[in-house]
């Protein structure tokens, strides 16, 4: 029997040590691909997903360090990520093509390029719930991808003579959701993507929001308050539950889109009052805790500035301080 030196037994322990330390990170991941199952398998139609896709795990908070534009989308649609550390994101980010050689590649063959981020809650009906939100993600990267197939399809061999790599042959979704309210009784996801089908200059995109009942774990819909035609958003509840104040573009004075005004209704969303009306910009109402007071956002004074009202838009005050009044503490 041959004897072993200790430095072939340190070599041996190393070895070991560097396998499983190996198996330990291979074997991490199965479980990570397992539990996003069903939305990878929507990308597998056109590619294993599994050989082209990353995973990783963030916070619903980081959303809140990204650069998004308030007024062109977040925060009027459904609000700004709630910065609660129980909430992970998933991100999964893929690159995937049909096959070069395949008989079909030079007349219509794509790539696509999907970058996807959602939450997954903890706690109550966390299972059924995270459920439902991968459910409607995959149902946006189905959609997405049978559009955008047929549309190349349709058009009856566009790529035919293109590089392998041509621009055209890429496609791209990007599905960005995040968490943007939680309390013990309800839970608030908005997802929203950015589409850009092969060949295509123009593409739709797609926007869900999606609400549960804490108590039950059921999903349930919100009640439209308003019908028109013109910006509306950053609605903000009175004290009481009696009031929403909310930022309109209704009935401004100028042409277009029209200038941004501050409006009051009630909370079944009738009897509708302007309590702004000038040739600026005011927005983002945030009650004062006794309900007899409104702050909001100006340009009235040639830039952004918080002002203070009464609950009925008189004796308007300019605070001089810039920012935006999210939340009224004292």
């Amino acid at each position: 029997m041959k004897d072993f030196s200790p430095r072939d037994l340190v070599a041996g322990a190393l070895l070991i040590a560097l396998v499983v330390v190996v198996a330990v990170f291979v074997d991490s991941d199965r479980p990570v691909f397992e539990d996003e199952a069903m939305v990878l398998a929507a990308i597998s139609a056109v590619a294993p997903a599994d050989e082209n896709c990353d995973i990783s795990y963030g916070l619903n908070s980081d959303e809140l360090n990204t650069d998004y534009q308030l007024m062109g989308g977040y925060g009027v649609t459904w609000g700004l990520p709630h910065a609660d550390d129980t909430i992970t994101t998933v991100v999964i980010k893929c690159v995937v093509s049909e096959d070069v050689h395949g008989p079909n590649w030079d007349q219509w063959g794509v790539r696509f390029d999907l970058r996807l981020r959602y939450p997954l809650k903890s706690g109550s009906h966390a299972e059924e719930i995270n459920d439902l939100i991968r459910r409607d993600v995959t149902a946006m990267i189905s959609q997405y991808l049978i559009n955008a197939r047929d549309r190349v399809r349709s058009g009856g061999g566009p790529l035919t003579g293109l590089p392998d790599d041509s621009s055209h042959r890429w496609g791209e979704l990007d599905i960005t959701g995040f968490a943007s309210f939680m309390n013990d009784d309800l839970y608030s996801v908005g997802l929203h993507s950015s589409a850009h089908d092969p060949t295509a200059n123009t593409s739709e995109n797609y926007l869900r929001t999606l609400n549960y009942d804490l108590t039950t774990g059921q999903q349930f819909f919100l009640i439209q308050l308003t019908d028109n035609d013109d910006r509306e958003g950053y609605p903000a509840w009175s004290p009481n539950g009696d009031k929403i104040a909310f930022t309109s573009s209704r009935g401004s004075r100028q042409l277009g889109y029209g200038d941004a005004e501050i409006f009051l209704m009630d909370a079944a969303g009738g009897n509708i009052v302007q309590i702004t009306d000038n040739e600026d910009d005011d927005g983002y109402p945030a009650w004062s805790p006794d309900g007899n007071k409104i702050a909001f956002v100006s340009d009235r004074s040639g830039g952004d500035e918080i002002f203070v009202m009464d609950a009925d838009g008189t004796n308007v005050v300019d605070t001089g301080q810039a920012g935006i009044p999210s939340s009224w503490t004292r």
